[in-house]
């Protein structure tokens, strides 16, 4: 929670907008040149940002009926499925504490409700966890959660059979496609998938793909702006041995996964829990046993009450973000004090992922906690 309200903001705010003095024809040429600036971007990029994850703390599945041994049942799997995907952590329910919580999950569960299925016929029901019960259970288990802030992941998937090679995409039948947007789902893992158009056919090839030569693939997937690539490589060829490769590039590294399994089902599952596990151990965030990190975060552009709003209920929305107070406001500059859930380097990663702020300023040396953003225009 913001230590200052609304008023402390007009207390401390004495600036008015910086168009102020705009001329009528200044206004008309701006108007133009932004507007030609937002077609050439149109035509030359599509700008993505990190998804944000809703309802995190719900999950719903399908019952055979309405009956408490159906639900029940029910139970126990969304309570184990959600804490999967909140802790970015396939490994999660082995933990001590968590197996213990896995008997009796109605102790953490707030409400639920019975819904019309997906397909029109079956049942579902949507069950809604306690937010702050299911943050306890995970703080003394000493598992992290990840934030609902997460990477959207662009992925080139190639397979290759007894028919040669074949760069697949959302559109496509196969099932590998369709496997692994399921269990992405499930893991909460944002996926992007490439249009394959004439402009990436020319830009990269399946045989380029197959080779994992990485410069080809990045260069054609800047068009997209992901926050992460992935290429999965798949062999199907001995249709009883099924082998892949997982090549994640994230944050400027990359990381290397060998999946093998007799069904595809079972390689696809296998391989986005790699991949999950392995981008939530860079973004998720440690509630208990690390010591809190304290961080000067300053935003400039903030020059209406609604802009200070806005960032202000993003800072409180961020998972590594403990507390925000206000300092100082002036000439459109707002300076907050910051404590973070361990490192301020989570908190500079998870706001990267974002869309309301933008970094402008590296830490200087002589304070390297120093946070400097510009407050991106809606």
């Amino acid at each position: 929670m913001a230590e200052l309200n609304m008023i402390s903001f007009l207390a401390l705010s004495c600036y008015a907008p910086l168009n102020q003095k705009m001329t009528t024809m200044d206004r008309g040429k701006s108007a133009m040149r932004k507007a030609w600036a937002l077609l050439i971007g149109i035509c030359l990029t599509t700008s993505v940002f990190a998804a944000s994850l809703t309802n995190l703390y719900t999950y719903t599945l399908p019952v055979a009926n309405r009956t408490a041994d159906a639900r029940n049942t029910a139970l126990s799997q969304a309570f184990s499925n959600m804490l999967v995907r909140l802790s970015g952590s396939s490994a999660v329910t082995s933990l001590p504490a968590v197996q213990t919580a896995l008997q009796s999950p109605g102790n953490y569960l707030q409400e639920y409700a019975y819904v019309s299925g997906s397909n029109g016929t079956s049942d579902e029901v949507r069950f809604v966890f306690s937010r702050d019960s299911v943050n306890a259970l995970l703080a003394s288990a000493g598992q992290s959660i990840w934030g609902a802030t997460r990477p959207v992941v662009l992925v080139w998937l190639v397979l290759k059979n007894d028919q040669g090679m074949k760069i697949l995409n959302s559109g496509d039948s196969s099932s590998p496609v369709g496997q692994l947007e399921l269990d992405a789902h499930a893991r909460g893992l944002p996926l992007m998938l490439p249009m394959l158009d004439i402009n990436d056919m020319q830009a990269l090839s399946a045989s380029e793909l197959w080779q994992l030569q990485m410069s080809a693939v990045m260069s054609a997937s800047a068009r997209y702006v992901p926050d992460a690539v992935l290429v999965v490589r798949v062999d199907e060829t001995d249709p009883a041995a099924l082998s892949s490769v997982w090549l994640l590039s994230s944050n400027g590294q990359q990381q290397r996964f060998q999946i093998t399994a007799d069904n595809i089902s079972l390689l696809v599952q296998k391989g986005v829990d790699a991949v999950s596990d392995s981008l939530a151990s860079n973004y998720s965030v440690s509630l208990a046993g690390t010591s809190a990190s304290s961080a000067t975060l300053s935003v400039d552009g903030v020059e209406t009450l609604d802009a200070y709003a806005r960032v202000l209920k993003y800072l409180n929305q961020l998972t590594a973000v403990k507390t925000v107070s206000l300092q100082s406001a002036h000439n459109g500059q707002i300076d907050f004090e910051v404590t973070t859930h361990g490192d301020v380097t989570v908190l500079a990663r998870e706001i990267a992922l974002g869309s309301v702020l933008s970094r402008v300023k590296s830490p200087s040396p002589e304070n390297a906690n120093a946070l400097v953003y510009q407050l991106r225009r809606i």
